[in-house]
This record gives structure tokens, sequence and C-alpha cells, in this order.
């Protein structure tokens, strides 16, 4: 969200809307990430209702790519 736009409750209904659509695909889980030193993101996912699970993990963009490639493939192959 613009930073011009945030504190207003757009990203809160964003969020909401995002998982309401989840939901009714029948997702159970949604994990999200954010960097841990950046406190405003943690409590604005924190007032979302998502609860914090640091892990303290930095991935690069081919780690992180090789990750979602590989759920991407378990869930079409089943």
């Amino acid at each position: 969200v613009a930073r011009a736009l945030q504190r207003n409750g757009v990203g809160k209904h964003l969020i909401e809307g995002i998982t309401d659509g989840l939901t009714e695909r029948d997702y159970k889980c949604v994990r999200i990430g954010c960097v841990k030193d950046n406190l405003p993101g943690m409590m604005f996912w924190q007032a979302c209702g998502f609860a914090p699970n640091v892990r303290g993990e930095t991935l690069d963009i081919a780690a992180f790519a090789a990750i979602a490639n590989e759920i991407v493939r378990r869930k079409e192959h089943g």
C-alpha cells in the first residue's frame, strides 16, 4: 500500500479480501513474511490476525524461487 494510504485501513481491507477468497477456496493456512526488524510491519500483520513466528531465515531470490517452484510442482502433481 502506498505510504500516503497507510494507516487508513486500506491494507487490512485488502488482506481481509484475500484471506476471505482463500477461505472460499478451502485454504487452511496462510503464511506471510515480514522483515523481523520491521516493527510497524509486524504490528500490521498481528492486527490482521496473524501470529508471529520469527525464523530468522533470509533467502536470496534464486533460493526463494526454487522453493516456490517446488511448491507449485507438488501441487500440480499431487
